[in-house]
């Protein structure tokens, strides 16, 4: 079940200074030269951060330009006269904006969360 968009908000507000405490901790006490395993923790680390903000990247470039679409197609179909284009894009922002605001917000947190949460749950 997908969670409401503030507490993903309040559990990446707790959960990763935890998780990042939990891998300074390992960093700092792991022996020279490091084990496989601490290796590949460390570089899974960066890596699962790249792949955080690509998707988030993505996910929010396919929501703005579903919104970007659905101005277009309101603009084309009311606007009458091109005197009409500044106020019927206006209105449709207003209407379709405050929703596709908060649905970027969703898809742009959701790997952060996802990462996040998996981490703690494996390392806390």
């Amino acid at each position: 079940m997908k969670q409401p968009l503030p507490m993903q908000l309040f559990e990446l507000w707790t959960l990763a200074p935890q998780v990042i405490a939990t891998r300074l901790m390992q960093m700092a006490t792991t022996s020279y030269p490091a084990k496989k395993s601490e290796v590949r923790e460390m570089n899974e680390m960066w890596t699962e951060k790249v792949q955080a903000v690509v998707s988030a990247c993505q996910a929010v470039t396919a929501e703005s330009m579903r919104f970007q679409t659905k101005i277009f197609s309101a603009v084309v179909s009311n606007a009458m006269t091109p005197a009409l284009i500044p106020q019927t894009t206006a209105q449709a922002m207003l209407r379709y904006g405050p929703a596709a605001g908060t649905k970027m917000t969703e898809k742009l947190v959701q790997p952060f969360h996802k990462k996040v949460k998996s981490n703690a749950q494996r390392l806390l």
